[in-house]
C-alpha cells in the first residue's frame, strides 16, 4: 500500500476513518483505500480504541477521522480522550455540518484522494472545501422543485 517517495523514503497514505459501517461506502475503484470504521467507540474499553488508532497510525502514519455532528457526546468525547493520550499531531478529527448520506460522500471522496499521496494537511484542506461542493450539490437545482427547469 505503501510508495517509495524517495531514496529510501517510504510513503504511506492517510488513513480515513468514519465512526460507523454506514459511512463507509463501497470504493468506486481499485485505487480507493478502504476506510477504517471505528464503530462503538463509546462502548469498548478505552485501552482497546487506543489501540486499534495507534495501530492505523503506525500503519499509514496519519489518520483523519469524519464523524457526524448526531454522533453521541460519548463518542466526540472518545476520540478527544484518544487523541490527547497518544499525544498525537497526526490525528485530525474533522466533523462538518453534513447529513451521514452527505459525510460517507465526503469520507469517499477523501478516500480517494488519499490514495494520490496527497499530504494530510492537503486532504484536511480539501475536506473542507469538497463540504462545501456536496452542500451545494444538496440545494441543486437553483429553482424550486414545483416549477419546471428553465428552458434552453
Amino acid at each position: 500500500m505503501g510508495r517509495t517517495a524517495g531514496i529510501g523514503e517510504l510513503r504511506v497514505p492517510t488513513a480515513i476513518a468514519v465512526t460507523g459501517a454506514d459511512l463507509a461506502l463501497p470504493p468506486q475503484d481499485e485505487r480507493t483505500v478502504p476506510a477504517a470504521v471505528l464503530d462503538g467507540l463509546d462502548r469498548r474499553p478505552l485501552d482497546q480504541a487506543v489501540a486499534d488508532v495507534q495501530t492505523l497510525l503506525d500503519q499509514h502514519g496519519h489518520l483523519v477521522v469524519l464523524y457526524s455532528r448526531a454522533v453521541p457526546a460519548a463518542v466526540e468525547q472518545r476520540l478527544h480522550t484518544v487523541r490527547s493520550l497518544l499525544e498525537s499531531d497526526r490525528i485530525a478529527l474533522f466533523r462538518p455540518e453534513l447529513p451521514p448520506l452527505g459525510l460517507a460522500v465526503l469520507a469517499r471522496q477523501l478516500r480517494q484522494l488519499a490514495s494520490c499521496d496527497l499530504s494530510p494537511g492537503v486532504l484536511a484542506s480539501a475536506g473542507r472545501l469538497l463540504t462545501h461542493y456536496i452542500h451545494a450539490a444538496r440545494s441543486w437545482p437553483p429553482w424550486p422543485a414545483s416549477t419546471a427547469s428553465p428552458s434552453a
